[in-house]
């Protein structure tokens, strides 16, 4: 009787769906994904039966991308990540799915920010990937510097004196003119430009240079041949030395550059730093979570990308431990306008009134190609540093990507 009366407890559960646990698998480059899902959601959805498992594969020279299409091949993922420049070929493909097929809304996201959407749309407007974060960039300046040159290091008149790149020039004139850089080097300003693509890097097979970029060569050159700026190299010595010496006004970086990058490395000078959007709207970063189209847990894999992209006490308890800017703009506002996220290192202030403006006007319609993207800016740079001629360094890149079949 025992035994009966277990199997039809069994059988019961069964039909009612219970019966067996969900193991998830989640591709991903490293354990960020994991670490913000254990705090954020794992625990409620371990209670509904859904369990993780995470693949962690490098993110370097082509191995995570790779990895991940022989995983996707063979329906061993059902949810993957992506970095932005990656989201072109994955949203126009077949191996993610669109959310509305797996039931979430426009109501769902609707505070979301309509670029980190459009980013992860198909060429018909179908979104296919949804992300926590969405990385907006702002402009972080030293204000002794600005107080120096412009007789006022307030963020608010600092934003009047750069809200364009007619005013931001002119603004290096008057930087130079007291001995500073405005920005360190070159590809400071490049994701600020590349962030306003209109078209593709590929257009019917060939390579296709977007007017924003083109812009940015002719600003970046200027600024060199001016003294405004020095072709030091982002990320070299040089770069994290005009951080810590009293040579350059600032640098463009979104909330995790300010973080990660400046305050660890300047820390003898908190308090002597302020954020102010600066010129345009634009992001750099951000990590999109798609499921799989392949997935046989595709509903389970859903309710974790709902929850992680879309509820709201999710994305505050992130902010709160990460200090994510993260993707939706009701709460934002509001962490925008808290004391409890003023920082010492800005002498006060809450940067995130400038983060979220930055994040409400950014216009990006295109995901960029980071392979395309590098390999311009490599090229452009021998240009911009005099080693060669315009034509010339336009000529090396278009035969580099060539080479290297990213046109295809």
């Amino acid at each position: 009787m025992k035994k009966f009366l277990l199997s039809a407890l069994v059988l019961c559960a069964g039909f009612l769906g219970f019966a067996k646990d969900k193991v998830v698998k989640i591709y991903t480059w490293n354990d960020e994904f994991e670490v913000i899902y254990g705090y954020s959601c794992r625990e409620k959805m371990e209670e509904r039966g859904i369990f993780t498992e995470f693949i962690v594969k490098p993110n370097h020279d082509g191995v995570y991308l790779t990895n991940l299409n022989n995983e996707l091949e063979e329906g061993e993922v059902d949810i993957f990540l992506l970095e932005p420049d990656a989201l072109a070929k994955y949203m126009n493909g077949e191996y993610a799915t669109d959310i509305e097929v797996l039931g979430i809304t426009g109501k769902d996201i609707e505070n979301q920010y309509d670029f980190t959407k459009k980013l992860a749309s198909d060429k018909n407007g179908k979104i296919k990937a949804l992300t926590w974060q969405c990385c907006p960039g702002a402009f972080i300046y030293k204000r002794s510097i600005a107080y120096d040159v412009f007789g006022t290091d307030d963020p608010a008149k600092i934003q009047n004196l750069l809200k364009d790149w007619k005013s931001f020039e002119k603004a290096a004139a008057e930087c130079a003119g007291k001995g500073y850089k405005i920005i360190s080097c070159p590809e400071s300003t490049y994701h600020v430009f590349g962030s306003q693509m209109k078209e593709p890097w590929i257009v019917d097979g060939k390579v296709n240079i977007d007017a924003s970029v083109r812009k940015w060569v002719e600003q970046a050159k200027m600024f060199v041949d001016e003294g405004y700026t020095e072709p030091v190299g982002q990320w070299s010595e040089a770069w994290f030395n005009d951080m810590r010496e009293n040579t350059t006004l600032g640098f463009f970086g979104p909330g995790w550059f300010l973080d990660y990058v400046i305050s660890p490395n300047v820390a003898e000078t908190s308090g002597d730093w302020a954020v102010c959007m600066g010129p345009d709207g634009w992001y750099w970063g951000g990590s999109y979570v798609c499921v799989a189209s392949n997935s046989k847990n595709k509903k389970e894999a859903a309710e974790i990308l709902k929850m992680i992209t879309c509820d709201e006490k999710a994305l505050e308890i992130i902010h709160k431990k990460q200090n994510d800017f993260v993707n939706n703009r009701k709460l934002m506002n509001k962490i925008a306008k808290s004391k409890d996220d003023e920082k010492e290192f800005l002498r006060g202030q809450n940067p995130y009134k400038y983060f979220c403006q930055s994040a409400d006007s950014i216009k990006a319609v295109v995901a960029d190609d980071y392979n395309i993207s590098w390999q311009f800016e490599s090229n452009m740079l021998d240009y911009i540093k005099g080693t060669c001629t315009r034509k010339d360094a336009v000529k090396a890149f278009k035969k580099d990507v060539k080479k290297s079949g990213s046109n295809n």
